[in-house]
């Protein structure tokens, strides 16, 4: 008797956040793509989008290369990134018989210039957000009117101010988050009011951190000229979040601190309703959980040091590369409470959990931090298999849970 299989298809999509205004339609976006995929068409003059759609022939042969070039068109547009973005690129995947979508990670960054890879383990990018979907946005026009659009130039040279926008999101969270105290004050029973207490509930620890490895990240970077991102290069009264000094600084902002949980709140509602998309599609969302995590990303690293991260080394290869990234303490309890959390707290927003690296799962290679000639090692011993293989199974075991 044969085997009948199905074929499925996958396609990775880097999606690059940048502005919170998208204005364009999937439809005129659709015409550039063909035009772009199919350049005969724009030749014969036609500029009607039923002609053009007409026009295009759909049959298997084109469809990788219409893909192919869609998705040169879209990475390259930096304000094809938020979810409202997501949410154009996924119906048209799904249209040309895609099955399933591979996301980048979509944890928050904090101020990392390394590989979205590292990103946090908790907390949410919210380059992502859509403000225009945050109902504190949408029922004040006073707050919805402060939502950059797009300049001429921003469409002509593809260029976008990162900083920019991520300043004025601030700022319109943080009055959305004062009309948000107002509404939960007056409607303390209401269904919206019940969700966010229990996402503060669940997460609390873990937004705290987060926001106050944010507020001293950026105090430190503000205020010392030779300052890095990464926590390891701080002031020593900064580099540990039990510090007088730390604690001090987190009661100055503690507003900063609560807008911050509002604000993860609101992305987190948004990602609930792109998973349930995807389900309506009928496509899997995939996304790679890293094998270690950026110390400028994350007030994960921060937090655990010691106890699930080794600052005193950082993880590369045995061809010479230094990824600056501390190893997990693969022995601790710490470390694998760390990883139970970080695959359940990514399980409610997707469908597969890609676990990269297993290589460096199994034996990590580690050189010492500050001495330039060290040539490194492998934690495990290469030749000793069996607890190569019983710290996957370990990941694994979680991951299945």
């Amino acid at each position: 008797m044969e085997k009948s299989y199905v074929k499925r298809s996958k396609v990775i999509v880097p999606v690059f956040a940048a502005n919170s205004s998208s204005s364009f339609t999937r439809l005129n976006d659709a015409i550039k793509i063909l035009l772009a995929a199919f350049p005969e068409i724009s030749c014969s003059g036609i500029d009607n989008s039923e002609k053009v759609l007409e026009k295009v022939n759909f049959e298997p042969f084109f469809k990788m290369a219409l893909l192919k070039t869609a998705l040169n068109f879209l990475t390259k547009r930096d304000y094809a990134g938020n979810l409202e973005d997501l949410v154009y690129i996924m119906y048209f995947l799904k249209d040309i018989g895609t099955s399933g979508i591979a996301e980048l990670p979509f944890t928050q960054k904090h101020q990392s210039t390394t590989s979205p890879f590292s990103s946090s383990s908790f907390g949410l990018e919210l380059d992502y957000l859509v403000l225009e979907m945050v109902p504190e946005v949408q029922e004040n026009p006073e707050i919805l009117v402060m939502i950059p659009k797009r300049t001429v130039s921003y469409d002509k040279n593809l260029a976008c101010d990162f900083s920019m926008h991520r300043e004025i999101r601030k700022a319109i969270l943080a009055k959305a988050y004062k009309k948000f105290v107002d509404k939960i004050s007056k409607e303390p029973q209401s269904e919206r009011t019940k969700e966010f207490e229990e996402y503060i509930n669940m997460y609390k620890e873990n937004l705290e951190i987060n926001a106050i490895f944010s507020i001293v990240q950026n105090k430190v970077l503000s205020t010392y000229m030779d300052a890095q991102p990464d926590f390891r290069t701080w002031p020593k009264r900064y580099q540990n979040p039990e510090s007088e000094d730390v604690k001090t600084l987190a009661s100055l902002h503690a507003e900063e601190i609560e807008i911050y949980k509002y604000s993860q709140f609101c992305i987190h509602e948004q990602q609930l309703l792109i998973k349930e998309l995807y389900n309506e599609l009928g496509l899997k969302r995939e996304v790679n959980i890293a094998f270690g995590i950026d110390p400028s990303a994350s007030g994960d690293v921060w937090a655990l040091q010691g106890r699930a991260f080794n600052i005193e080394y950082e993880l590369g290869t045995d061809n010479g590369q230094n990824w600056c990234i501390p190893p997990y303490i693969t022995e601790s309890e710490a470390y694998y409470e760390l990883m139970e959390q970080r695959i359940k707290y990514l399980s409610q927003y997707i469908d597969i959990l890609f676990l990269d690296h297993m290589c460096g799962y199994a034996t990590q290679y580690i050189i010492k931090k500050g001495v330039p000639n060290d040539p490194g090692r492998y934690e495990i011993d290469p030749s000793k298999r069996a607890q190569k293989i019983k710290n996957v199974e370990k990941i694994i075991k979680i991951a299945l849970k």
